[in-house]
Order: C-alpha cells, then sequence, then structure tokens
C-alpha cells in the first residue's frame, strides 16, 4: 500500500471537517445534540483508525510470546 501524502492527508481530513459541520447539523435538527456527538466522536476515530494509522490497544487481545518484537534481538 502507498504512503499518502500530506496534501492528501489535508484533503481528507477536511472533507471530515464539512462532513461533521454540514452533516452534523442536520442529525441534530432531525436527532438531537446527544447523537449529533455521538456520530461526530465515531467519525473522528474511524479517521484516527483508517487514515492515520492509529490502534488502540485492547485488553483482552493479549499479544502471544512469540509475536513480542521485544523479546527478539
Amino acid at each position: 500500500m502507498s504512503e499518502l501524502g500530506f496534501g492528501t492527508h489535508l484533503a481528507i481530513f477536511l472533507a471530515l471537517v464539512v462532513n461533521l459541520w454540514f452533516g452534523g447539523d442536520l442529525i441534530e435538527a432531525r436527532f438531537g445534540h446527544i447523537v449529533r456527538s455521538a456520530v461526530e466522536i465515531g467519525l473522528i476515530g474511524l479517521w484516527l483508525t483508517l487514515v492515520i494509522g492509529m490502534r488502540a490497544p485492547l485488553p483482552w487481545r493479549r499479544r502471544k510470546p512469540e509475536d513480542d518484537e521485544r523479546g527478539q534481538r
């Protein structure tokens, strides 16, 4: 998979901001502020995961010792 350039990241981020702004107004008018907040948090989380590549360690998914890179030298 090729690395995305800064311009691509900026364009994706600006699209997210516009989506949160206008889409959020529509969602808030129809479903309320709490639903808008939940959708915005979900979209930001998806952006961080899919575009930026952030991953949160899950406590129930422990790494196996053979997968631990620190143990290999």
